[in-house]
């Protein structure tokens, strides 16, 4: 009897043994399928994490950081050799501002972008730094994915755009294939990424500036040169015109220049010497006095003593006259006197026709720089001018202009004053502005192309720039202006210029 209990005993044991076992085993497998199933999902979420990270942004991104490279470095190598032009009459990209000629700058452009470098079609050698073509961009993220056990693959780029979309900006567009998939081909995945970039070619050189330079002279180490800088107030040739403030018409605008003499170029000011700008303390103005035109609105005692220190007066008044009638060998004249006036003139009428013609005759006041007086509303046009880091349209500068520089024929011919702020401000700081009439102007592209200026085919209404040229080959001495242009643009307050 006690061995039949020890014998149930021993199996009813190895059945409990036996489940377990099986339990321990059915535990075992589904932590093994839970692992299994871990790490699926680990690497599911790590492919659409690396897939969502490559997006149209960071390539868009990418993309405009290379085309503004380079559009650098064609510019660069073009204001030295120039691109051939081509494709002059092709039809223009649906979409696009026509920009004849200029389809090697866009084919070199796009190698560029690609390889980081040039075709061997191109004659010439040009290359983008490496971190700047596309080619090494797909490198770099297949490295990346490959540090995590994933493979990545690109097409090559396709419906590839680089085109000036206005005179200003540039768009680059293109797309590519991209495929995504583990080591061991479990799981994959594709799409198409988009790069849509566009940049601004404002502070680029100008290729045809510093190219027609080298052009007489050829081994020239240090020739002039010129940015692309623009400012919002001056976007058309028609934005800078200057703006006739007064003639001797009266007519346009309705300011009358009753008299003047000389022809004079300059700031305004209503400081008198030793007070406003002219202070002790400002001293580099008072160095400056002689370039100045000084306006006065009403007669002041002071003037007959400051006037020949500036480099012109603009009187904002008519004189005061006098008339007398005097005798003069034998003839009777109306004797007209100016008075509160500069170059104050005597004018001699008789109303017998056998008196001879008398001369006018400056008797007081007599000054030797130009003296322009207007009359009209000239007078609010014309404000006090501070030679400071100031913005160009916080500025007036006035020309004044007279054929005769002797006082006694003030009234003699015409006489003019012209605001020509905008004018010297395009002139001296070599802004650019758009060319938008029926007359044309080379485009940014195809200021590049060797031909320019002198193709009359690469031109463009819609994309066309122009400034005022410097150097020699534009008929300048040294590089004056160009010096002039950097310390312009070093002075803004505003935008680089």
């Amino acid at each position: 009897m006690a061995r039949k209990k020890g014998f149930i005993f021993t199996v009813l044991a190895l059945a409990i043994l036996a489940l377990m076992l099986a339990s321990v085993s059915m535990w075992v497998r589904t932590f093994e399928q839970s692992e299994i199933n871990s790490a699926q999902r680990f690497k599911g979420e790590a492919i659409r994490s690396i897939f969502s990270s490559i997006s149209d942004k960071e390539l868009s991104d990418f993309a405009n950081a290379s085309g503004y490279q380079t559009a650098y470095v064609l510019a660069n190598y073009s204001s030295k050799g120039g691109i051939l032009s081509t494709y002059c009459d092709e039809a223009p990209v649906p979409g696009y501002p026509p920009n004849p000629c200029t389809g090697n700058v866009e084919d070199y452009a796009q190698s560029l972008m690609e390889n980081g470098s040039l075709p061997p079609t191109a004659g010439f050698n040009a290359s983008l730094s490496p971190d700047y073509a596309i080619s090494e961009w797909k490198s770099k993220v297949s490295r990346s994915a490959g540090m995590m056990g994933f493979n990545v693959t690109f097409s090559n780029p396709k419906n590839f755009t680089f085109k000036q979309i206005d005179p200003w900006h540039v768009r680059v567009y293109f797309e590519m294939d991209m495929r995504l998939s583990d080591f061991e081909l479990t799981m994959r995945q594709s799409k198409t990424l988009r790069a849509n970039a566009t940049f601004d070619i404002t502070g680029f050189p100008d290729p045809m500036i510093e190219r027609n330079e080298h052009y007489i002279h050829p081994t020239a180490t240090e020739v002039a040169q010129k940015q692309i800088f623009r400012v919002p107030k001056y976007t058309t040739p028609a934005s800078v015109r200057p703006v006739l403030l007064a003639d001797d018409e009266g007519t346009i605008p309705t300011a009358y220049a009753w008299e003047g003499t000389g022809w004079f170029f300059g700031p305004t000011t209503e400081s008198f010497p030793d007070t406003g700008i002219f202070t002790n303390g400002s001293q580099s103005e008072i160095d400056r006095i002689k370039q100045y035109v000084l306006v006065s609105h009403s007669y002041d005692s002071r003037l007959p003593g400051a006037a020949n220190f500036y480099g012109a007066v603009l009187l904002l008044y008519s004189p005061n006259q006098t008339i007398s009638e005097v005798s003069i060998d034998g003839c009777m004249y109306n004797k007209t006197s100016q008075e509160n006036c500069l170059n104050c003139l005597s004018t001699y009428a008789s109303s017998d026709p056998t008196c001879p013609l008398l001369d006018p005759v400056v008797y007081l006041n007599n000054v030797s720089v130009p003296v322009l007086a207007v009359i009209g509303n000239a007078t609010d046009l014309i404000p006090d001018v501070l030679r400071r880091n100031t913005y160009p349209e916080s500025q007036r500068f006035i020309l004044i202009n007279s054929r005769f520089t002797d006082a006694s024929k003030k009234r003699a011919d015409y006489r003019q004053a012209w605001d020509v702020t905008k004018l010297r401000d395009m002139a001296i700081c070599g802004f650019y502005v758009h060319d938008d009439s029926n007359s044309l102007a080379p485009s940014f592209f195809q200021r590049m192309l060797a031909s320019a200026p002198s193709d009359l085919h690469a031109r463009s209404r819609e994309l066309g720039i122009e400034s005022f040229v410097v150097g020699q080959w534009a008929g300048g001495s040294e590089d004056v202006m160009a010096g002039r242009l950097r310390s312009c643009r070093n002075t803004s307050p505003v935008t680089p210029r």
